[in-house]
């Protein structure tokens, strides 16, 4: 259980797809969790966080369309054809850093976020290569995560 505020999120299934893929490759994460609040109009932004020495970037991915979620049970998906990485240094690309959903009220005040480790590998072991294949990890210890 995820609690900020008085907002308590309990994550029940996470799949992310696909995984151990190009880093720039197409993103699926459909999410089903359950919140102890109704709550109007509130969507979820998605963004990838790379840990820089003494600072962090951030880059946006989306979000999803603003809905009403219900005291209870509820789910949201988001999808992106690419996730576009191609300005980012390779030697930021080779720390770790976090995908990111954030979920926030309709006036752009978060109430909690879940958090995923997101590792960016070199696919050969040249040095000079940009190209990196990504794997996201397990962001629970829960059983019903599905990482494809």
């Amino acid at each position: 259980i995820i609690r900020r505020f008085m907002t308590e999120l309990e994550i029940r299934k996470i799949r992310i797809e696909p995984n151990r893929c190009e880093i720039q490759a197409a993103l699926r994460l459909d999410v089903s969790f359950i919140i102890n609040e109704s709550m109007r109009q509130a969507q979820w932004l998605i963004s990838i966080v790379f840990d820089i020495v003494h600072e962090k970037l951030v880059r946006e991915i989306g979000s999803t369309k603003p809905c009403d979620f219900a005291s209870g049970e509820n789910s949201f998906s988001f999808a992106v054809d690419a996730l576009d990485l191609k300005d980012i240094d390779a030697a930021v690309l080779a720390n770790c850093g976090l995908l990111v959903a954030t979920l926030v009220t309709n006036e752009q005040k978060e109430v909690t976020r879940i958090n995923m480790l997101f590792q960016s590998v070199p696919c050969d072991t040249h040095e000079s290569s940009s190209k990196f294949i990504r794997i996201i990890h397990s962001p629970t210890s829960i059983n019903n995560v599905i990482i494809d």
